[in-house]
């Protein structure tokens, strides 16, 4: 969605959401199994019989020996359980945790655009951002790469008079064909890194912080087309 009014182009919204920011919940019975569930469930892998503590077919209490000795065996099962379904977890941006060090390695961050931002939230942010710039190309693209970062922007591309669009005398001005070398990034906001629950750490995390303007500058820059350059354009105080 665009509207198009004098010699330039604004573009408004962000490229439509293609399900990545849906959490599937994929958790199961045995993704976070007791040891009690599992020696239940062990107990009945046993053979029957008096030595085993069931004779005439009864069910084994679970004071019982054998029961214990199940027990203990089902210990290490209900951790690796636990540990594998987290591994899952891991392989999805949106719901990592102990690997971010490892996807921010693998992506190159910090990169050149500064430092690791302060604070888990807002470095999964920074990531989720790097791991989205790749496939940008249209001004759609530009504004759902800014709502990552956490900005609110609009994108204007300067036309010059356009033969078989334009009219003589109407509201399109002739201009310097080098003008539509540059396209114009109205940041309408401040980003806010907020303390997120299950990811920020107490006394570590601060509740919000403003990373500034930086953020968002230096990754269009790097990600314009190289014939192109974004010029921005404030809407209050974003410094």
């Amino acid at each position: 969605m665009f509207d198009r009014t004098g010699d330039n182009r604004i573009t408004k919204i962000a490229s439509v959401n293609d399900g990545n920011d849906v959490i599937i919940n994929t958790a199961d019975a045995l993704s976070n199994p007791t040891v009690e569930a599992l020696t239940v469930q062990n107990i009945g892998h046993l053979p029957v019989g008096a030595a085993w503590g069931t004779p005439d077919g009864s069910a084994l209490p679970l004071t019982d020996f054998w029961a214990s000795v199940v027990r203990g065996l089902s210990a290490p099962w209900a951790y690796l359980y636990r540990r594998g379904y987290q591994m899952t977890l891991e392989m999805r941006l949106l719901t990592l945790n102990e690997t971010l060090p490892d996807w921010e390695a693998d992506f190159g961050l910090p990169d050149d655009c500064g430092p690791l931002p302060e604070g888990i939230s807002a470095r999964i942010t920074a990531l989720v951002a790097k791991v989205r710039n790749a496939g940008v190309i249209t001004p759609t693209d530009y504004i759902t790469v800014a709502n990552d970062l956490g900005y609110t922007v609009e994108i204007e591309e300067v036309y010059s008079f356009e033969c078989g669009f334009s009219q003589c005398g109407g509201d399109h001005e002739t201009g310097d064909v080098q003008q539509e070398a540059f396209w114009i990034v109205h940041v309408i906001g401040l980003a806010v890194s907020y303390f997120r629950a299950a990811e920020s750490e107490v006394s570590v995390d601060p509740l919000f912080s403003l990373p500034g303007i930086d953020p968002l500058r230096c990754q269009f820059e790097k990600l314009a087309p190289g014939w192109t350059l974004p010029v921005f354009s404030y809407e209050g105080d974003v410094s």
